[in-house]
């Protein structure tokens, strides 16, 4: 067959299309199908350390942006089909394996992704953008695209929310955010609408992929939809994108370009990386040597020749080289584990028996096989991290030694305890999805890029100043007492029998600088102030009776506890109150001590230390053990028995065997007594508080309010009620979060009910105020002066 010249050449130049056609086909398939494969095989790997935690987990959503944008943008220097596949798995702290390494591109072109913490997931973004401005506004609706195209990938992968048919978009609000910025950005807020705007996006084909996250976040933080109104998300000085919300936010995965950590972050290796704490740690020495060195001495040391009482007598800790128990010599370096026992005792523990072989250098080494999990896991971390000496409470205490273990838990705030995030000088926490290192002026994280810079201080995770260290010399003890027992009382330990123990340390620091002893966790040189506690956000855990600790205490009971520290204001006032608002002279009964004892009296002030003028407390002198001074005519004692009478043997009896089956102190007492007709339904506006009104003997009046301890006593408790008058003050400023205050003298007072037949000992229910000017109010025969056995 002949074939003309022209027909050759349409036939060349058909062939030539067709193999054009099916090279781009090819090429397609091949970029689907190794970007889909990257992307699940790095997913199911990252899946490892998934966590319900909040926190950062990130997830590779890997493409090859240079096949979405167009040719006006440079090449890297590798496909990604050069990719290829390690199959080593690293060992629980070894050197980090890499699953895939990443693309190996130009500055230019180093992986600039977003991450989103809900927990956190990654998404692609592309960065600059050069040439015409037709060529700047194509590349701009491509990037658009892709983020809209990845966003939407992972809203139907993770949460199973699918954009239907519809090809993803950015609606024109979110195309605004303009993410090519990456984080280099000044503090703006874009308007997204409004949040029914944003739902209707959300919703409605075309369906803006931002406007779902968005709605995914919001859900993440609310578990509902949000609100009506304007809606907007909101790039912060602190850097990253934040939707009403204080940890949770939206940042760039650009560690390794990132000029500023401010909306910076990185990738999770797989396993944790040793060199990568050593290095936060060495930051730490050579940044904040004054701030973060441990200023107290661990040992008991002697001074004058005799063994001072403070420090432990004998500090036993592993040796991760020796394997084997030792007992640490003054200045030691050592990392304490802070960590949950369970319900279960470990298996592996000091006794008196076996402290001798645990003694033997290899002798843990044998026995590494029973020994916990979590225990196995901080003694290979100590050592991969260049450390020698581990402290953990269950191989360094003798747990069958009652001596040794009071000598340990009570000087807790020298090791660590439960109070570990206060006390701790440097700290290290494990999650499952990260590793974060915070000291005294900083926090670094596996996901942040903030030891790059060390000089600045991560506002994000509320480091530094923003979280609530207890100090060597705290400027404010009350409220720092206040503060950390809000916090702490949160916390649900796994025997309740340690409630006063795990925040022994606390309270010794704390006691230490305010010159004061400690009875049943209340600090007794202010224990007017200390009295006056009460259950916050009872809606949200409600309170019970605790076995094992005093009722007047805020250890007897469940739930958060906040305390008038905080509200007794300045120091001086704080002193006022003591001297001039209080008058109960109170006396503590043990159950090792037959007779009734101060609970602050002239000896207190020899034991513990004579108070500074700054400083709160009782200044006793001579007969006025609590140095009180110009006390109103309402709470004038003269001529009235103010101690404790043992004659009676009958009720001595009864005490004496209530103590003892009790086993903690008694408060005994003279004190004004009222009793009032009803409590009746809550008053104030807040929703979140629980306190129900004083009525007067009129049935109408309104005298006060009182929150009770016990949300059942209505239920179990007939009226009258009995209150004890503790002290009086000049207003009530919502004190119980309940919204309202008034500009009218108050008694503070306690809801007690007397326990048994015998009514010889009574029990605290509740804390509240009542009104001096309905004070006539109150049922017959008004004012009494009664003797009071508190358990």
């Amino acid at each position: 067959m002949v074939f003309s010249t022209k027909l050759k050449l349409a036939l060349l130049v058909s062939l030539v299309l067709v193999l054009a056609v099916l090279l781009v086909l090819a090429a397609m398939v091949v970029h689907i199908t190794m970007t889909e494969w990257c992307s699940v095989v790095l997913d199911a790997y990252r899946d490892v350390r998934w966590s319900k935690l909040q926190g950062t987990v990130v997830v590779i959503l890997l493409v090859d942006l240079n096949r979405h944008l167009t040719h006006s943008q440079p090449k890297p220097r590798h496909s990604t089909s050069s990719i290829k596949a390690t199959h080593s798995v690293p060992s629980k702290f070894g050197a980090p394996a890499v699953l895939f390494p990443l693309l190996t591109c130009t500055r230019r072109w180093s992986q600039n992704l977003l991450v989103i913490n809900i927990p956190s997931f990654t998404y692609p973004y592309a960065t600059e953008t050069k040439g015409t401005e037709d060529d700047i506004a194509a590349n701009n609706a491509a990037r658009n695209q892709l983020w809209a195209l990845q966003i939407s990938k992972f809203l139907k992968k993770r949460l199973k929310i699918s954009h239907t048919d519809h090809r993803p978009t950015l609606c024109s609000y979110c195309q605004q955010i303009d993410l090519s910025k990456l984080n280099n950005r000044e503090p703006a807020k874009y308007s997204l609408g409004t949040w029914q705007d944003v739902l209707k996006r959300s919703q409605e084909d075309p369906k803006c992929s931002f406007c779902m996250l968005v709605r995914a976040f919001v859900w993440n933080q609310s578990q509902s939809w949000y609100h009506d109104g304007e809606a907007s998300i909101e790039w912060l000085d602190r850097g990253g994108f934040f939707i009403d919300t204080i940890g949770d936010n939206m940042c760039f995965l650009n560690g390794d370009t990132a000029v500023s950590p401010l909306g910076s972050a990185r990738l999770i290796k797989p396993c944790v990386d040793p060199e990568m704490i050593r290095n936060w740690v060495g930051l730490c020495e050579a940044h904040h040597p004054e701030t973060c060195t441990p200023k107290l001495g661990l040992l008991r040391q002697e001074v004058g020749g005799e063994e001072s009482h403070a420090g432990l007598k004998v500090f036993r800790v592993v040796d991760v080289q020796k394997m084997c128990i030792v007992e640490a010599v003054a200045g030691v370096r050592y990392v304490a584990l802070s960590y949950i026992w369970g319900q279960v005792t470990p298996s592996l523990h000091l006794l008196r028996n076996n402290v001798a072989q645990f003694s033997k250098e290899g002798s843990l080494a044998a026995l590494r096989h029973r020994i916990p999990r979590t225990i196995d896991d901080a003694i290979e971390l100590v050592a991969s991290i260049g450390e020698r000496y581990l402290w953990v409470d269950s191989l360094c205490l003798i747990q069958d030694d009652d001596e040794d273990m009071l000598d340990g838990i009570g000087l807790m705030d020298l090791v660590y305890q439960l109070q570990e995030l206060v006390l701790s000088y440097r700290t290290l926490v494990f999650t499952e999805s990260c590793v974060y290192f915070r000291c005294r002026q900083n926090c670094w994280s596996e996901d942040t890029v903030y030891d790059r810079f060390p000089t600045v201080i991560n506002n994000v995770l509320q480091s530094g100043p923003l979280i609530d260290f207890l100090a060597d010399s705290e400027p404010s003890p009350l409220e720092a007492f206040s503060s950390q027992l809000v916090r702490y009382t949160g916390r649900k330990l796994t025997k309740e029998s340690d409630t006063l123990h795990a925040f022994t340390g606390i309270l010794r620091r704390l006691a230490a600088q305010m010159r004061s002893g400690v009875l049943q966790g209340l600090l007794t040189v202010a224990f007017d102030i200390m009295v006056l506690w009460w259950t916050a956000l009872p809606r949200n855990i409600v309170p019970a009776r605790k076995e094992g600790f005093a009722s007047w205490s805020w250890a007897g009971w469940t739930g958060y506890k906040d305390i008038f520290c905080g509200e007794s204001g300045p120091s001086d006032e704080a002193d006022r109150f003591l001297k001039s608002r209080t008058y109960i002279e109170w006396y503590v009964r043990d159950p090792r001590v037959v007779e009734p004892r101060l609970v602050w009296d002239v000896q207190s002030t020899v034991r513990y230390g004579e108070l500074e003028e700054n400083q709160v407390g009782y200044r006793a002198a001579g007969g006025n053990p609590y140095g009180r001074d110009q006390v109103s005519d309402e709470l004038a004692t003269r001529d009235l028995q103010t101690r404790p009478g043992c004659d009676d043997a009958l009720r001595e009896e009864y005490i004496e065997e209530e103590l003892r089956r009790r086993r903690y102190p008694f408060l005994h007492f003279f004190a004004f007594v009222v009793s009032i007709p009803a409590l009746k339904a809550e008053f104030g506006q807040a929703p979140w508080a629980q306190v129900h009104q004083i009525t007067g003997s009129d049935g109408a009046a309104v005298c006060g309010g009182l929150t009770l301890d016990d949300p059942h006593f209505l239920a179990n408790c007939a009226p009258p009620h009995e209150l004890v008058i503790l002290s009086e003050f000049d207003r009530y400023s919502s004190f119980f979060d309940d919204g309202v205050n008034y500009d009218r003298k108050i008694f503070w007072v306690m809801l007690i009910v007397w326990r048994g037949e015998e009514r010889v000992v009574a029990e605290r229910r509740g804390i509240g105020i009542l009104f001096q000017d309905c004070l006539g109010l109150v049922l017959p025969p008004g004012k009494t002066w009664k003797e009071i056995v508190l358990a």
